[in-house]
């Protein structure tokens, strides 16, 4: 405010007429002279902090986090357009056309983006996460929107530039993506969705992720799909995602951090013991080879059952 009204009345004394050289002379006075700078600053930053205090007051009255905490209760054409701007605000092209806005080119990996953007794009996400749990009771209508995004977010790891004399490193905001993912599966009670949902960590498996960003996805990947597995596995109902499923878990078999191995470990051990009955019979025999994996066994063809069993 201080700013402005500084501004303000040279330009009116000058809308007169007259000579404007005196004008000018005092205008630049006004802001760097020596004796009224400092009063003009001070009075500044004073009326500042009071208008930054007043809008912070104003912020926590709209109580803006509800209409992402509530967001089950709002109409489906405004959660479409809430979702648009959380996936904007993550990186996103959102789900709304908007042909009088240009699509320009957006940064993938985190090399390319400063730092709080990135944190702002990992807050989108967060957000969007929420949001789509929240409107669980309409959830074959909500997903569609995000699903896309979700998958484009993940198969980024592929275009992730290397290091030298390394391979491509996944940013942090591939690994929110994977971790989304898994938190939509484990969020839902008993969720009908759960193959719908998963088919988005099909890139994970693709053959361009290299070694190093298995490596760094691993924890990440195992533990979710372990609490998955224990939520909401009997809901899983086709061949194809379990086969995803065995084949992620095999990804991490012999992985050099402990804690990622032992959860793929687990995660096995309770698909076929708790989980069997579920499996399609042509996934049987991979649930068999992958389990040998695990149990360092040279030939998965000799004696699959005590590996099985166990």
């Amino acid at each position: 405010p201080s700013t402005v009204a500084l501004l303000q009345n040279p330009v009116e004394e000058g809308a007169t007429g007259g000579d404007t050289s005196g004008l000018t002379v005092s205008f630049f006075n006004m802001i760097w002279g020596e004796e009224a700078g400092e009063e003009e600053q001070a009075k500044k930053q004073e009326e500042d902090v009071q208008a930054l205090s007043h809008a912070k007051v104003l912020a926590s009255q709209c109580h803006i986090e509800e209409l992402f905490s509530k967001s089950r209760d709002l109409p489906l054409e405004t959660v479409k357009h809430l979702i648009d701007a959380l996936m904007r605000g993550s990186g996103g092209s959102g789900c709304v056309v908007d042909d009088t806005e240009p699509e320009s080119p957006r940064p993938t990996t985190q090399r390319e983006m400063l730092n709080d953007e990135l944190l702002c794009r990992v807050y989108s996400l967060e957000w969007l996460t929420n949001v789509v749990a929240n409107n669980e009771n309409r959830f074959d209508e909500v997903w569609p929107f995000v699903s896309q995004h979700f998958e484009d977010g993940i198969a980024s790891v592929a275009s992730t530039p290397a290091n030298p004399g390394e391979g491509a490193q996944p940013s942090l905001l591939v690994e929110r993506y994977v971790v989304s993912v898994l938190r939509i599966c484990t969020m839902f009670n008993e969720c009908e969705a759960v193959d719908t949902v998963l088919a988005t960590l099909r890139p994970l498996r693709s053959e361009s992720l290299s070694a190093s960003q298995a490596e760094i996805l691993g924890e990440r990947v195992t533990s979710g799909l372990l609490m998955m597995l224990k939520l909401n596995g009997p809901h899983i109902r086709q061949q194809q995602t379990w086969e995803l499923v065995f084949e992620l878990c095999r990804m991490y078999a012999h992985h050099p951090r402990p804690i990622a191995s032992a959860a793929a470990l687990e995660a096995v051990q309770h698909l076929v013991t708790e989980l069997t009955r579920y499996l399609p019979l042509p996934v049987l025999s991979l649930a068999i080879e992958v389990s040998c994996e695990f149990h360092d066994m040279p030939d998965p063809t000799i004696d699959p059952y005590p590996a099985a069993a166990a």
